[in-house]
């Protein structure tokens, strides 16, 4: 491992992008270049990809830890906890995990714990947030890749299973147009 030194800025820009208690610098600096490589290539931890042949179609199967760039990529399927989410994009996914850290956190201080991306209790409707009735919280809207890595992180605090399987939709961009691939953590 290497030493490197950064700014006081530079370090705040990093944290405005890592998902507290799942990254490091190492991943944060790894997704970045993965970004600026345009994402030919692995990510960060390309050695964790494993390639399933079902049938004739083949699926990839990536580290929950390191997953390859979301970009572009849609749902198939997810279930967390056992239980197969009802709204299947990747922000239904953070949802219904939030839903799920709500109805297990014994305190409000708890339920803060469990939640890795931006979030404030009561309602708030700009800058991207929308108001869930149900938990009286509102959630900024995530990407694909920080809607996955914020599940995961409810995941691992609930110690629950959590599985995905999406498709890179034919597009320019996408890591692989018209590719399946698979995301699994399982405690």
């Amino acid at each position: 491992m290497m030493s490197v030194q950064v700014s006081e800025k530079t370090f705040e820009r990093l944290q405005r992008i890592a998902v507290p208690l799942v990254d490091s610098f190492d991943t944060v600096i790894g997704r970045l270049l993965d970004e600026y490589e345009g994402s030919e290539q692995e990510s960060s931890a390309g050695a964790d990809l494993l390639v399933v042949k079902r049938g004739s179609a083949t699926q990839a199967e990536f580290s929950a830890d390191a997953p390859p760039n979301l970009k572009h990529s849609k749902l198939l399927s997810a279930e967390i906890g056992g239980k197969v989410i009802d709204e299947m994009n990747w922000n239904g996914l953070l949802r219904a995990a939030l839903t799920h850290a709500h109805k297990a956190a014994k305190s409000r201080e708890e339920f803060r714990r469990m939640i890795a991306v931006n979030f404030t209790f009561g309602r708030k409707e700009d800058d991207g947030f929308k108001f869930l009735p149900a938990l009286g919280i509102s959630v900024q809207g995530q990407d694909s890749i920080d809607a996955w890595k914020g599940a995961l992180h409810v995941a691992r605090q609930l110690q629950v299973s959590l599985t995905v399987t999406f498709v890179w939709r034919n597009k320019e961009g996408a890591f692989r147009p018209g590719e399946t691939g698979e995301l699994k953590f399982h405690p």
